[in-house]
């Protein structure tokens, strides 16, 4: 299966977190993870936060997507385990940024 397959799987899937790694985190000018999700959230409407945020939290349970994370988020993992810190840390900021109820 190509690479391109993949994604396209991944973004079917996943489709709100997609959005978010792959439109906000390719060429982030050494901006933090907190400033990148800063930007999301001010172009998304809190709804679709919480479904990347659902989304997200799903995806810790798929190895074989959580193998596509770092190439669609550009990002280095050494392993899913170092992949997965990372997605919960994203989770985290994330949700900081929805409305408190």
């Amino acid at each position: 299966m190509s690479i391109h397959h993949e994604f396209a799987g991944f973004q079917q899937d996943y489709p709100h977190l997609y959005t978010c790694l792959a439109a906000y985190f390719p060429d982030t000018d050494g901006l933090s993870d907190a400033d990148i999700l800063a930007d999301f959230a001010a172009d998304t409407d809190p709804e679709e936060i919480a479904l990347a945020c659902a989304e997200a939290h799903r995806l810790l349970l798929d190895d074989q997507a959580l193998d596509l994370l770092g190439p669609i988020a550009n990002r280095s993992f050494q392993d899913r385990d170092d992949a997965a810190a990372w997605l919960r840390h994203l989770m985290q900021l994330l949700a900081d940024t929805l409305p408190k109820s």
